[in-house]
């Protein structure tokens, strides 16, 4: 006899399947793809991946980013016109304005 008030509802697929591995949902998902700003993950079957944005730790600044080194998304150094400055740094000046949050966006990524 079922217990009252108890709902059951049958799960659906949850797991993905990419890269020809099977990942649980909530994993994120290596490798997916080669760019290293881009973060994919497993969600209630789909992959989903997130295009992370680097966003300018210098506004009103003529500090420009130096590129990223291979493998990382953002900027580590940037040159300015007193020479080149670790973005650490930069974020840690006082009486600069932060930058606003960057939202992500979205792109679902059909399987292949």
């Amino acid at each position: 006899r079922p217990t009252a008030g108890l709902v059951t509802t049958p799960g659906g697929p949850n797991e993905c399947k990419a890269n020809d591995q099977i990942f649980q949902d909530g994993e994120m998902i290596e490798n997916m793809t080669e760019n290293p700003c881009e973060h994919c993950y497993c969600m209630r079957g789909d992959v989903v991946c997130a295009v992370q944005e680097c966003g300018t730790p210098l506004e009103n600044t003529e500090c420009k980013p130096m590129p990223a080194e291979p493998g990382q998304c953002c900027p580590s150094t940037y040159q300015c016109p007193n020479g080149t400055v670790p973005a650490h740094v930069l974020q840690a000046t006082p009486n600069l304005k932060p930058s606003p949050p960057v939202a992500p966006s979205y792109a679902q990524i059909k399987p292949g």
